[in-house]
């Protein structure tokens, strides 16, 4: 794991060339998992003694999710995430630019947090 850190961080090595040199050593591990042990590495890091955080996900990774089910009909759930994050977009082009007490209002009205 430290070596995967040091790697991506002081290297500047991207994941998918790390996931090609682990393989060569005959241990396959993904893209996803060294991204996914690598972000959860850096959470506890500052949980350890760092200041406080408060985790903030890309809702672009999360639509990924989505996108698939809903594109091939096979998920009304799907169909309606991607309908709800479409409006949580344009609630955030629509306040970009105004003041931080004016986005932080319309973030509560926001009814995507609500349904997840």
């Amino acid at each position: 794991m430290a070596n995967v850190m040091v790697s991506r961080f002081a290297n500047h090595a991207p994941l998918h060339r790390q996931e090609q040199i682990i393989a060569r050593q005959g241990v396959l591990i993904d893209r996803a998992t060294l991204a996914f042990l690598v972000g959860y590495k850096q959470v506890i890091g500052f949980a350890c003694g760092g200041p406080p955080v408060t985790l903030a996900l890309c809702w672009s990774h999360l639509r990924h999710g989505f996108y698939d089910p809903a594109k091939s009909g096979t998920s009304l759930i799907a169909t309606e995430a991607l309908v709800r994050l479409a409006a949580l977009y344009r609630s955030k082009t629509e306040i970009r630019g105004k003041d931080p007490a004016e986005r932080f209002a319309q973030r509560q009205i926001d009814e995507l947090m609500p349904w997840c």
